[in-house]
């Protein structure tokens, strides 16, 4: 079965805003115990969390843009209000992406 490309964006900014939650927990304090005396696994843990939430943003752009909706008012509200505002803005697309396919009548393969 194949993708259509919404659903290849609303994967894609779901795990790269998982991966974005898992990079920030590092540095909290109750987990930073391992990760603080390394500067270069500092470094490391900046450079996920800058990529993945680069990609994340770029992958909410897509899925709206992919819905119709506007890529920058989208990535606006995702960066006012992250990491809940990302959620909730992805199973939103998601869930209207899954009305469109709904709507539209199967296509012969």
């Amino acid at each position: 079965m194949t993708q259509s490309r919404s659903e290849h964006a609303a994967s894609a900014a779901a795990i790269s805003v998982i991966v974005f939650c898992a990079a920030v927990a590092c540095l909290i304090p109750p987990l930073n115990a391992r990760f603080i005396d390394s500067p270069l696994l500092i470094v490391a843990i900046g450079l996920v969390i800058t990529v993945s939430l680069t990609l994340h943003l770029i992958f909410v752009g897509a899925l709206a843009k992919s819905l119709g909706r506007s890529p920058g008012w989208t990535v606006a509200l995702a960066v006012a209000t992250l990491p809940v505002g990302s959620i909730v803005a992805l199973v939103f697309l998601e869930w209207r992406a899954s009305q469109i396919r709904r709507e539209q009548p199967p296509s012969a393969v």
